[in-house]
């Protein structure tokens, strides 16, 4: 998993900097960089896409953990959803709304835990009380 990672950030380290050194070079070539990088990284992470899926389909079958699977989905469901509206208002120029949809995102991911850490809390009252 570390060295997917890894490879991954040094493809776009280096897409990066070719990007910089051919937009002084060639302007016009530049898209091209950027769309071949793109499909490089997409191709380096499918593997990790699989693995992640195939953990998530195990911790869904598990039915004790199924309500922090759903959790978790969710929030992660929430959390790409927030960030790709805040890259396109950034993109735009709109940063100040960009950063206002990740607050909001923020508060619907911390919401949608509070039932999650009220368990967490019964579960360590009644820990308390058998040590009592």
């Amino acid at each position: 998993m570390a060295g997917a990672l890894g490879r991954i950030c040094g493809v776009a380290i280096l897409c990066a900097i070719a990007g910089v050194l051919l937009r002084q070079i060639k302007g016009e070539l530049g898209g091209l960089l950027r769309l071949g990088g793109g499909v490089l990284i997409f191709s380096l992470f499918l593997p990790l896409l699989g693995d992640v899926l195939e953990q998530t389909g195990l911790l869904v079958e598990n039915r004790e953990a199924y309500l922090y699977a759903e959790v978790m989905l969710r929030a992660l469901g929430l959390a790409f959803l927030c960030r790709i509206c805040a890259d396109i208002c950034r993109e735009c120029g709109e940063g100040m709304i960009a950063t206002g949809v990740e607050m909001a995102g923020k508060l619907a991911i911390l919401l949608l835990c509070f039932p999650l850490l009220q368990e967490i809390i019964g579960y360590a009252r009644e820990m308390l009380a058998l040590v009592e």
